[in-house]
């Protein structure tokens, strides 16, 4: 039935837009071949997977054909949308953006490398997410723990250092990152670790690495320090997820980057199947209820199964689907100043945040995670 559905779907949306259509009956329909006389330059009739266009050639209308195109799935028209408003945004300098701390086990030209991903990649945020000047950033390898602990203590109050290290495992080979602040502290950080045997400049790293850290970088402009710790357990990840597949892997119609973008999606994804037991994957209360579960990001629930990763990837995503990046934006700002997510997003959405749990999010997870490994 899944199948069905989704090639009437196809079908139906390949027709909107089309200034001129035609419905045609079975004995009608015979006469639409490619070469065939046709009536009216430009009208266009669809035959199953093929548009049929009427076209003027050697001074004699005939009928043109061409497969029709898929309709774009709506994550990829999602991500589409904030590639394309990104490059519309103007380019501030970044000379003095960032400050780099650099562990003096990490090779000079490694360190050069990397900072200037760094700078590339927060480049479409900079005019809509501006920070200060000298924005900290530390480039360690697995072997700069001590140096890193010692350095790191210029940060009061600092409840990352040891435990994102910890966490991170260190190896020659692993990566990690992470923005940090302090409890009641008006700065943040961000740490960057690539293992000694990895090159600085694997593309794969920008695309996944840099530009998710950097989507923190953005949060801490966008609701201040003080506001990153009470983000929804689905928007903190959930947010850095989706703009680091828009804009980690470069120009989205070009059907290679598309495919790689897909990739990374389905990953992030693929802890939900865990969460779902049975038919539970597609029931909308089923995810409403661990949407609401897993909110606050304090509790175990929210890591548990990497749901601010995941699910907040789907959240996240239908939230910007539905009412575009401007209000999401501003719903982040709006937060900054109010001190309360729950009031901005009702302030900002005209509908409570429960209420769009119910009404849009919950139904949005349930009819994407059967989807996850579909063609």
């Amino acid at each position: 039935m899944v199948g069905v559905a989704r090639r009437v779907a196809a079908v139906v949306l390949a027709v909107v837009g089309i200034a001129a259509m035609m419905t045609l009956s079975p004995a009608e329909a015979t006469t639409i071949k490619p070469g065939r006389p046709c009536a009216t330059v430009g009208e266009k009739v669809v035959q199953g997977p093929w548009t049929f266009t009427c076209t003027l050639k050697k001074g004699k209308r005939v009928w043109v054909r061409q497969r029709t195109p898929a309709p774009t799935p709506s994550w990829l028209a999602v991500a589409q949308g904030l590639q394309a408003s990104a490059a519309k945004r103007p380019k501030p300098s970044l000379a003095n953006t960032f400050s780099f701390m650099i562990s003096p086990t990490v090779p000079p030209a490694k360190a050069d490398e990397i900072a200037a991903s760094v700078r590339r990649a927060y480049e479409p945020w900079l005019a809509i997410a501006p920070i200060p000047d000298g924005f900290p950033v530390f480039i360690l390898d697995e072997r700069s723990k001590d140096w890193y602990l010692e350095t790191s203590r210029q940060f009061p109050n600092d409840g990352c250092a040891i435990h994102w290290w910890n966490r991170m495992s260190p190896n020659p080979t692993g990566t990690g990152g992470a923005v940090c602040w302090g409890t009641g502290a008006s700065w943040s950080y961000m740490g960057i670790m690539l293992g000694s045997r990895l090159p600085a400049s694997d593309p794969t790293l920008e695309a996944g690495l840099y530009a998710h850290e950097l989507v923190h970088v953005a949060q801490v402009s966008l609701l201040g320090v003080s506001g990153m710790s009470r983000m929804e357990c689905w928007l903190g990840e959930g947010m850095a997820q989706v703009y680091s597949v828009a804009l980690g892997h470069g120009d989205l119609s070009n059907p290679k980057n598309a495919r790689e973008a897909r990739f990374s999606r389905t990953a992030f994804l693929v802890p939900l199947i865990d969460m779902a037991a049975g038919t539970s994957a597609s029931s909308p209360e089923y995810w409403l209820d661990v949407i609401r579960r897993s909110e606050d990001r304090n509790t175990g629930f929210c890591s548990q199964s990497g749901l601010g990763y995941s699910l907040g990837y789907l959240v996240t995503e239908r939230l910007i689907e539905e009412f575009g990046e401007e209000r999401f934006l501003q719903w982040l700002r709006a937060t900054r100043v109010s001190g309360d997510s729950g009031a901005s997003f009702s302030e900002v959405y005209g509908i409570t945040r429960d209420a769009w749990y119910e009404r849009s999010a919950a139904p949005y997870v349930a009819q994407q995670v059967p989807l996850i490994f579909a063609p």
